[in-house]
């Protein structure tokens, strides 16, 4: 009953998740993810990539390339490629203006010795004002929009390394003051944008970014939601239909009266002991639940970096097991043999649920059911209450772990608000 009521409070919480999404952003988006068009308008070539928006929050932009306004393309001190901040323009350099064209620099500023550099270097929160500081020089120079050129997986601090994700920005930037900001992997720049600039000329490129308009709901949390409700409603369906058909009878009792000291002279020694397994084994369940739960979400947490290096070198189980540290090898383990073991317990509590519907299955049960000894019988009684219990809460863990393996894969990085108030 208890148990029941659990996983319907989960459904119902679930249920709240679409809604919730759907309203978090009335003026901009729920996520940062835009699209940059780039095209050459000498050769009609034209390429399209996927982009970050800072100000994704606050305000939307084109909803596609024809309706979205074109901007050149500009270089830092109108030399080639050039994409570091440091150092500054001096002399006729600073009368320079971009003339709303899009200014592409790297997003970390790396100390080089001088003191333009070391000022966001050193100490360990000046890291905070550089990508301010690179928005302010473009916005003073006449740009239109700034680009910031991430490159993928680069370590910054400690275990942090830099990832573009759905709803990346920098929590760091006054947002509603800056020019629009986009942030761009470095290497999608160099093989894509620019090489649609031929001999090095970029004044014929276009640059346009837009975003089709959000759905009123998410399709992708209403798959979800509906996974998970449907997860839940049957197996409480199917629970429901086998207890009244009278398949559960040792759940059918779980009061603390049953496990009582003092014996009724009604119940045999067996019912005794099924009841007594009955209570405590709905705890145990729970308990085992939680922790195999929150152990994957910690270890995803801290292997966090381990799966962005298998991910960006493109490494298969058995270069792992040749090339990998322990700590990858580890995790490729770990969830490998989970996702085994839960899957073997899910069929095999999904198959003598259906097989308990034929005769043969009751006869084999009762052979299986024979005691040695009682110890073994009560060991016994203990892990197949267990397993009974947990196979409709088994479906839905091996769904919960593949959806969370494969989301680690895919997004392989923590988000940048959340590693830096971790390091700060």
């Amino acid at each position: 009953m208890y148990l029941s009521t659990l996983w319907l409070l989960l459904a119902f919480l679930l249920g709240l998740i679409p809604n919730s999404k759907a309203r978090r952003a009335s003026k901009g988006y729920d996520s940062s993810f835009v699209y940059l068009s780039a095209r050459n308008i000498d050769t009609g070539k034209e390429v399209e990539v996927c982009a970050n928006y800072l100000q994704y929050r606050l305000k939307r932009i084109a909803p596609n390339a024809e309706s979205a306004n074109p901007v050149g393309l500009s270089f830092w001190r109108n030399r080639f490629n050039e994409t570091r901040i440091c150092p500054l323009p001096s002399d006729s350099e600073r009368s320079l203006r971009y003339n709303g064209t899009a200014v592409p620099l790297l997003y970390r500023i790396e100390d080089d010795g001088t003191p333009c550099t070391r000022r966001f270097t050193e100490g360990g929160s000046s890291f905070k004002n550089a990508t301010q500081f690179q928005v302010d020089q473009l916005k003073l120079y006449g740009a239109a929009n700034a680009i910031l050129l991430v490159e993928k997986g680069k370590p910054f601090i400690t275990r942090w390394h830099d990832y573009l994700f759905s709803d990346f920005y920098d929590p760091y930037v006054n947002a509603s003051d800056a020019i629009e900001t986009f942030f761009l992997y470095a290497h999608v720049f160099q093989t894509k944008i620019l090489s649609l600039a031929e001999y090095s000329n970029i004044s014929r490129l276009q640059l346009k970014f837009h975003r089709p308009p959000p759905y009123p709901i998410d399709l992708s949390m209403i798959v979800m939601w509906l996974l998970a409700v449907g997860c839940v409603t049957g197996g409480g369906v199917w629970a429901f239909v086998r207890h009244r058909v009278g398949k559960d009878k040792v759940t059918a009792v779980t009061t603390s009266s049953s496990c009582s000291p003092q014996p009724s002279s009604e119940d045999s020694n067996t019912d005794r002991r099924k009841k007594c397994i009955a209570f405590y084994s709905n705890f145990l369940a729970i308990a085992i639940l939680m922790v195999i739960l929150v152990g994957i979400l910690m270890i995803g947490f801290f292997f966090r970096p381990i799966l962005g290096e298998l991910n960006n070198s493109s490494q298969h189980l058995f270069y792992c097991v040749i090339h990998c540290s322990f700590p990858q090898l580890f995790l490729v383990a770990f969830f490998n043999v989970m996702l085994v073991a839960f899957g073997s317990i899910s069929v095999y509590g999904c198959a003598m649920a259906l097989l308990s519907n034929c005769s043969i299955s009751e006869c084999c049960s009762k052979r299986l059911m024979v005691p040695s000894r009682k110890t073994e019988y009560f060991a016994t009684d203990h892990i197949h209450f267990i397993f009974h219990t947990l196979f409709d809460m088994v479906f839905i863990s091996t769904f919960t772990l593949c959806i969370c393996s494969s989301r680690l894969h895919q997004y392989h990085s923590v988000s940048s608000y959340t590693e830096v108030s971790a390091v700060t």
